[in-house]
């Protein structure tokens, strides 16, 4: 399997909706091309995994995440699959936006 580490996209005045889908579509093309099967990928527990959940990626775990008075938290990585070879069902799909929503519920993220 291949790991993607980290996908920055800087804002500016031009428009970048859309840009980390795109990249992480052509990486995946990529990865698939060299023969790799399966691709993963993590965000932090206030990332809200647009571009993931668009580019067909799910939800595999969610880690334990701690939330303090101050409204600070620790922990909380989520952990994202693609596989090559099975097509991300609407189902996966719609259970990885409930986990994100009850998750940024959970830690008030807007």
């Amino acid at each position: 399997f291949v790991e993607v580490r980290r996908l920055c996209v800087a804002p500016d005045e031009r428009n970048t909706k859309n840009v980390a889908s795109f990249l992480l579509g052509h990486a995946t093309k990529a990865c698939w091309s060299m023969g790799y099967n399966c691709l993963v990928t993590y965000t932090k527990a206030g990332e809200d995994g647009c571009s993931l959940l668009a580019s067909g990626f799910q939800i595999i775990k969610l880690a334990k995440v701690s939330k303090y008075a101050d409204g600070s938290h620790d922990g909380g990585v989520v952990t994202w699959i693609k596989f090559r070879h099975a097509p991300t069902s609407q189902k996966a799909t719609a259970q990885s936006k409930e986990m994100l929503t009850e998750r940024h519920q959970f830690l008030e993220v807007v």
